[in-house]
């Protein structure tokens, strides 16, 4: 049986977004999916959060062992990390499951991640691509089940401060590749397909002027 304590609320300071699924859940390991979100600080700016995190860790192992149990230590949603520039980094990871059972009615409670944007202004439908500045609200809760103790990182909601667009920094897109925009040939959007007819016969004279009356041409 896993038993959890009521949580404390905690804002992030701001850190770069890691594979954000906001605007629908991950489904990648199970049909209903969660909604999730990586957070990326600096050792730096990420160090008090992540002291007070294994700090409330601690406090539910010594609350365990007050009552003549010896639980083992959970592995924490927290990766030390070295980003591209070599800077020591923490990635804190937040999940949100899109519906629970109400203790109280018994029902099935249906939820999703709260965003807004610089200005305080709810955004529906993000899509925050890896690289935004975000800074994220949740509640730490402790808990104690078989397995051991550990603090779940309930996701509630995110600010998002700075947008990257999604695959703007995947190595697969235009920009990922080494291009930039340029003046020149605008496509209308609709990706060329090769033909699986002989090329045509060229026209001349006579015959090139028919064909185009016919299909009004105005050259």
């Amino acid at each position: 049986m896993t038993t959890i304590q009521k949580g404390i609320r905690i804002t992030t300071p701001q850190g770069a977004a890691r594979f954000a699924y906001l605007d629908k859940p991950d489904t990648k390991f199970s049909e209903e999916g969660v909604y999730t979100i990586q957070l990326r600080l600096t050792k730096e700016n990420g160090q008090a959060l992540r002291d007070q995190l294994y700090q409330l860790q601690q406090d539910k192992l010594k609350e365990e062992q007050a009552t003549g149990k010896n639980p083992t230590l959970m592995a924490m949603p927290i990766k030390d990390v070295i980003d591209d520039d070599g800077v020591e980094c923490y990635d804190f990871r937040f999940k949100m499951k899109p519906s629970y059972t109400s203790r109280k009615t018994k029902e099935k409670v249906h939820q999703s991640p709260k965003v807004f944007d610089a200005s305080l202004q709810p955004m529906s439908g993000a899509m925050i691509g890896n690289g935004s500045q975000v800074k994220v609200n949740f509640v730490a809760d402790k808990y104690a089940c078989p397995m051991g103790v550990g603090v779940a990182m309930r996701l509630n909601a995110v600010q998002v401060i700075d947008l990257v667009s999604v695959g703007s920094g995947d190595v697969d897109s235009p920009e990922g590749l080494g291009f930039a925009a340029e003046e020149g040939f605008v496509s209308d959007g609709v990706p060329q397909q090769a033909s699986e007819e002989e090329p045509a016969t060229a026209t001349t004279g006579t015959e090139a002027s028919e064909e185009g009356a016919a299909l009004g041409s105005d050259f």
